[in-house]
């Protein structure tokens, strides 16, 4: 217990800061001029986050013979949209000095400082996108990754958009929308591509951040520097084949007309194709049978009848 002969240590500071600046002028005071140094050390409670929010001041110093010693905390801007949050900063412990005796002023050994938000100046998190620059057909492609500047609080919600010349549910399947969850700064995908029998060349996807939802932030934006990718889709190296084949009526009663030959492709055709016929057998062209030259597929049919 403190009689006439302590001396008393006390804190004083600032009880506003806004996020971002320091904190100035907290003050540790001795009633008495110290005959040695004396080492104080605080401890830090609150809502704000010794580390994130801020960087706390172990102890201080105050150097023999003066009687107090000046220091600040720097308070961490960042990104997030935390309201107004508070620390307090505690006399813990108190040595030297050279008194014969030495106590902590329990009336004054603790200043609550608010870092209170920069309203007028937000600061903006980016999301962009990067990924491959190319996938063979009918092959999935690398990872696209979605990244933020800084963690959200919550979740964030990233809808995209495609083009470009290749065809989304044509030539591959695209993802809506990716989510980057709490407490993360990226995510990753990735697009399954569609293998079929056309000989397109290269076709280009483009996919496109749309728009963001989430994560807390104080402002939330589209780096428009590398806000897209575009992934070129490649035919393989060995070519798919479609098939041609015919059937129809294994016999007909002579003066009559043979029916229903069919000409089949094992996929649509892009543009026409003409089907060259041959005969044999012991029945005669043009004694017998008139034939049918030729089968002609129109742009995208599967099979011709004649």
């Amino acid at each position: 217990e403190a009689d006439g002969d302590d001396v008393l240590v006390s804190l004083s500071g600032p009880t506003t800061v806004v996020e971002g600046e320091v904190a100035e002028d907290y003050t540790v005071s001795l009633t008495a001029e110290a005959q040695t140094d004396v080492t104080v050390t605080f401890t830090y409670a609150g809502e704000a986050t010794n580390g994130q929010d801020y960087t706390g001041v172990a102890s201080v110093v105050i150097p023999a013979g003066s009687q107090s010693v000046d220091f600040d905390i720097a308070t961490l801007d960042d990104g997030l949209l935390e309201n107004n949050e508070q620390f307090t900063i505690t006399i813990s412990g108190v040595t030297g000095g050279g008194f014969e005796g030495l106590e902590i002023d329990t009336n004054a050994d603790d200043v609550t400082t608010t870092i209170t938000e920069d309203t007028d100046n937000p600061d903006t998190v980016l999301a962009s996108i990067d990924g491959p620059g190319t996938v063979v057909e009918g092959e999935e492609t690398g990872n696209y990754t979605i990244t933020l500047t800084e963690a959200p609080l919550t979740d964030v919600t990233v809808n995209l958009t495609y083009t470009g010349t290749a065809t989304n549910g044509e030539d591959y399947t695209g993802v809506a929308s990716v989510t980057i969850l709490a407490g993360q700064t990226s995510a990753n995908f990735t697009i399954q591509t569609t293998d079929d029998v056309y000989g397109e060349g290269t076709e280009s996807l483009i996919v496109t951040i749309d728009s963001l939802s989430g994560g807390s932030f104080e402002n939330l934006e589209i780096d428009d520097a590398n806000d897209s990718v575009t992934t070129n889709i490649s035919d393989e190296a060995d070519p798919d084949t479609v098939t041609v084949s015919i059937d129809g009526p294994t016999t007909v009663v002579e003066g009559e007309v043979a029916e229903d030959y069919t000409v089949t492709l094992s996929a649509p055709a892009e543009t026409d194709v003409i089907v060259q016929l041959e005969y044999s057998g012991t029945a005669t062209d043009g004694s017998d049978y008139i034939r049918c030259h030729a089968g002609h597929y129109p742009s995208w049919a599967v099979q011709c009848r004649f």
